[in-house]
């Protein structure tokens, strides 16, 4: 019965496909807001709340400050930063 759950959806299976679309840029802001949530207590799973350190994140407010850094300049990424990130 276990491994019924561990089955993705096809709503997880749609958002994984769409930020696959997505660029660099715009997959660094998606995960930025996923790393504020997670770090504000915004994110459950199956009704529990998940801690960063749980999905492997030690510190949630450095990753969330160094991707806004990222971004930061003019709102556009440098081609040495977006290299590798699609």
């Amino acid at each position: 019965m276990d491994e019924e759950k561990n089955i993705p959806s096809q709503e997880v299976l749609m958002m994984v496909d769409m930020f696959d679309c997505l660029d660099g840029q715009r997959q660094l802001e998606l995960l930025g807001i996923f790393i504020k949530k997670l770090e504000n207590g915004e994110i459950e799973l199956n009704g529990k709340q998940i801690t960063p350190e749980e999905v492997g994140i030690d510190d949630a407010y450095v990753c969330y400050s160094t991707i806004l850094d990222m971004i930061s300049a003019e709102g556009k990424l440098t081609d040495h930063q977006t290299q590798g990130i699609t």
